[in-house]
Order: structure tokens, then C-alpha cells, then sequence
């Protein structure tokens, strides 16, 4: 995809998708403020109380493939602005339930969706705006993540104490129904504006047009027509005959039924690419130990002996890591020299790092270094998540592939906390999952710095493939010439 010529209005895109993951990552994070609100006004147990946060981790993950498909459909600015008025509807149902099995829709899934969908809509964007400065592009549309982490943690307890849980939600609503503004400036690229990336003006294309024979012209009809047909609502230019065949398939490809019909899911390239697959491994052994870290490191802190007003702060430190470290990131990939898989494994192994500190720190200020450590590492490999996608697979594939792969995200977000949690039970304390975590991040470190050697091995046998398949079929020309000059001489 070729660099959009309007570049005043791609920034634009940066400061709304900073906007939307700073409301929708902070929106997340002020469900786990009430936590022990709830546990005292509906008098249930930890592990059900609990599962409010869990459900509405998963559904976010989840809700980015629909986010995506969404916007095929109707649009990245309708889809945000609609799930922008379903999260704000979430947090204001869910100050008025009665019971504990009620959030687990109007906050697990509502908000779940509402603040999902829209994050992967920003990424997308991006992606359809920047091509030499996505890296930096996204790492600081990012950051409205971390930003959101340490600002809204704040807020909403202060909320808490001074209008209790109801009136926390309800301020939250009027809050989470900025991202509809956000979604506002999602403005979608147009027909004309890819045929300015190619480069030729709408002058000379016209004058193109006027000397195009009738059935020219019939089929640049039909394919305004197939254009309008598959759901991209722009005005359409007359110059969409003289669009690259290349250029229109790109432009047609936005079918959600066609995209994410299962079928196609899973015999698609991308999904069997070797080096796709890897990634998958890679995310799901990192955020095993972003997770477990994540969410027991202030209760870790408190079994040293810190006080629960201080231990609290240990949230909003690991969030102005990400803050500060993410355009760090972005600012770094400008060079040609580094590579997006060696600043990711750098990041991870720095992780690794820090969890090791964070088990032997003894004091609130080394586990406060430690932890700022680790939410800086953690920020930069989360954020090249799509920076290694468009690295290895195209800005095409940004959507799809982020999509897939923050699947991983749920499915550890439900299942590594609960496993350090029962460590933490069996064995006492949190070294052994804490251990587990550094293994872990090490781990995909490695995967992350061999994906560039695993894709020149694949292309490599795709050419000899390809070399191989050239040459039976030039035997196989040369015996049938062979065949028929016999013939011709008997």
C-alpha cells in the first residue's frame, strides 16, 4: 500500500486511536477497582466475584475479529462510534443491577465488546495511513494504553471512595462515550485516494477516460458496480477503470463474509504461514508471563509486607513504563539497522529480567524499579505485535493477523492467573510462578529472534518449489515436441 498523499489528516488517526485505547485499555482496568466493592455488596466468593474481570477480558480479545469484520462492513468510524455507545450503555446498566450474574453481561460482554472492537479499528487505521512510519505511527496511538492504565486507576478509585461503585459506573459511562468522538475522526480512505497513490492526477486520468472505447467504458462500469456492491460506501470517482487490477482487488477484498468465513479462515495463507504460526507461539509464551505478573505482583508485594495504599501503586508504575518506553520503541525503529524481532526480543528478555528482580526485590522501591522495568519491556513487545506483522506479512494483513493472534490474549488472561494463583496456594509464595513467567518470556524471546531465519528457510523452499515445478514443466513441453515430430516423420 502506497503512502497516503494526505499527510495532515493521518496524524489525525494517531490521536484517535490514542484516545480509543486510552478509554477502552483504561475502561478495563477500572473493573478491577471495584473488585473488593462487590465482594462486600454482593457477599459472594472470590472465584465467582472474579469472574466479572475474567469475562470481560476475554470478550475484548475476542471482540477484535468482530471489530475487524465490523469494519469491512460498515466502516472503522460507524463500528467505533456504535461500540463507543454500547460501552457507555454497559457501565450505566451495570450501576443499577441487583445481582452479581447480571454484570456478567451488562460489564463482562457490553463493555467487553465495546471496548474491544474499537481498539483493533485504531490499529487498523494505521495501517491503512502509514506506511514508511507505521512502527512509530502505532507505538504512539499505543500508548494511550499505558496512559490510560496510570490515569484511570487513579480516577476511578477516587470515584470509589467519594461515590461508591454505582456512581464510579456512572461517571465512567459519560467518560467511555468520548470514544464515539474518537471514532469521529476515523476518517475512511476513499476510491480516489488510492488512485492518488499511484501517482497519476485526476486530469490526465479523465482525459484517459475519453478516449476509452465503449466496452472500456462498460467494464469500468461493472466494476464500480462490484465496487459498491461489496460494502465500501464512498463516492465513487469515474477514474476506477483506470485503477490497477492489483489496486481494485485490494479495495474489493473488505467482504466479512467472505474474509472471515471459517473456511477461508483456516485454509487462508496467512493462518498456514510457518512464520505466522510461530508468532502465535511466541505471543502465547509472553503473555503466559505478562499475565501472571500482571495480576499477582501487588498481591506479591503485599506478602512482603507493604502496605495495601502503597502496594497499589505498583499498577500504575507498570503503566507509566508503557507510557514512556512505547514511543521509545516507535522512535528506535526509524533505524534501518534494528529490526522490529530484535527490539521485540530485547523488550521480552528485558521482562525476564525485571521478574527476576521483582522475586528477589525486599523493599517497595526495588520492586517499584522492577516493576516500571517490566511494564516498559512488556509495552514495547505488545506494540510490535503489529509491527511484526506488517514486517513479515504487509499492511493487509494487519487486521486479521492482530486479530488472531490477541485471541491468545483471553484465552492466557483466563488461564495463567488462576494457575499462579494455585501455585501461590500449594508452594506459599510466588516464586515458582514468578520462575515460571521468566522461563516463559526467555522462551519467546527466542522464538521472536528466530522468525527471520524460519521465513528465509520457507521462501527459500518456495523457490526451489517454484524452480522445480518450471522445469517438469519444460520436460514435459519438450517430450510432447519430441512426440510430434516422430509422428510428422513416419
Amino acid at each position: 500500500m502506497a503512502e497516503v498523499p494526505d499527510g495532515s489528516w493521518k496524524w489525525a488517526i494517531v490521536i484517535a486511536t490514542f484516545m480509543i485505547t486510552f478509554l477502552s485499555a483504561g475502561s478495563g482496568y477500572s473493573v478491577g477497582v471495584i473488585y473488593v466493592a462487590l465482594l462486600d455488596a454482593f457477599e459472594k466468593s472470590k472465584a465467582t466475584t472474579a469472574w466479572v474481570a475474567s469475562i470481560l477480558t476475554s470478550v475484548m480479545c475476542a471482540s477484535f475479529l468482530l471489530g475487524v469484520a465490523s469494519a469491512r462492513l460498515i466502516g472503522h468510524r460507524k463500528t467505533v462510534m456504535i461500540c463507543g455507545l454500547v460501552a457507555a450503555i454497559g457501565f450505566l446498566s451495570s450501576a443499577f443491577v441487583s445481582n452479581l450474574y447480571q454484570l456478567y453481561f451488562t460489564c463482562g460482554v457490553l463493555i467487553g465488546i465495546g471496548c474491544g472492537a474499537p481498539y483493533i479499528c485504531g490499529i487498523e487505521m494505521i495501517g491503512h495511513y502509514f506506511k514508511k512510519n507505521f512502527a512509530i505511527a502505532l507505538c504512539l496511538g499505543l500508548t494511550g494504553a499505558g496512559a490510560g492504565q496510570l490515569v484511570l486507576s487513579f480516577v476511578c478509585q477516587l470515584l470509589v471512595d467519594n461515590y461508591g461503585w454505582r456512581g464510579m459506573l456512572i461517571i465512567m459511562s459519560a467518560l467511555t462515550a468520548n470514544i464515539c468522538v474518537a471514532g469521529s475522526l476515523l476518517r475512511p480512505l476513499s476510491v480516489n485516494a488510492a488512485v492518488l497513490r499511484q501517482g497519476t492526477s485526476k486530469r490526465t486520468i479523465h482525459e484517459k477516460n475519453k478516449r476509452l472505447s465503449t466496452n472500456d467504458r462498460t467494464k469500468s462500469d461493472d466494476d464500480a458496480t462490484d465496487l459498491a456492491s461489496s460494502g465500501v460506501r464512498e463516492i465513487l470517482d469515474p477514474t476506477l477503470g483506470e485503477l490497477r487490477s492489483h489496486e481494485r482487488k485490494e479495495i474489493l477484498q473488505g467482504d466479512p463474509c467472505t474474509a472471515f468465513c471459517p473456511k477461508n479462515m483456516l485454509t487462508g495463507s496467512l493462518i498456514l504461514e510457518s512464520v505466522f504460526i510461530l508468532q502465535l507461539i511466541s505471543n502465547i509464551l509472553q503473555l503466559t508471563g505478562i499475565w501472571i505478573v500482571t495480576v499477582h505482583a501487588v498481591r506479591h508485594s503485599r506478602d512482603l509486607g507493604t502496605a495495601d495504599t502503597l502496594s497499589s501503586s505498583i499498577s500504575s508504575i507498570m503503566g507509566l513504563g508503557q507510557l514512556i518506553c512505547r514511543p521509545l520503541f516507535g522512535a528506535m525503529s526509524y533505524s534501518s539497522k534494528v529490526k522490529p524481532y530484535v527490539l521485540s526480543s530485547v523488550a521480552l528478555v528485558a521482562c525476564a529480567v525485571a521478574t527476576v528482580a521483582i522475586i528477589y526485590a525486599r523493599n517497595l522501591a526495588g520492586q517499584l524499579i522492577a516493576i516500571f522495568v517490566f511494564g516498559a519491556g512488556a509495552g514495547g513487545c505488545l506494540a510490535y505485535v503489529s509491527v511484526l506483522l506488517v514486517f513479515f506479512h504487509g499492511t493487509e494483513n494487519v487486521g486479521l493477523g492482530t486479530s488472531l493472534i490477541v485471541q491468545t490474549h483471553g484465552a492466557t488472561a483466563l488461564t495463567m492467573p488462576i494457575l499462579a494463583g494455585w501455585m501461590r496456594d500449594r508452594y506459599g509464595d510466588y516464586k515458582g510462578a514468578f520462575w515460571l513467567a521468566t522461563v516463559s518470556l526467555l522462551a519467546a524471546a527466542a522464538v521472536t529472534i528466530s522468525l527471520p531465519y524460519v521465513d528465509a528457510i520457507v521462501k527459500q523452499r518456495r523457490r526451489s518449489r517454484k524452480g522445480r515445478t518450471y522445469k517438469d514443466t519444460r520436460v514435459g513441453l519438450n517430450d510432447r515436441e519430441t512426440t510430434t515430430d516422430l509422428r510428422t516423420t513416419n
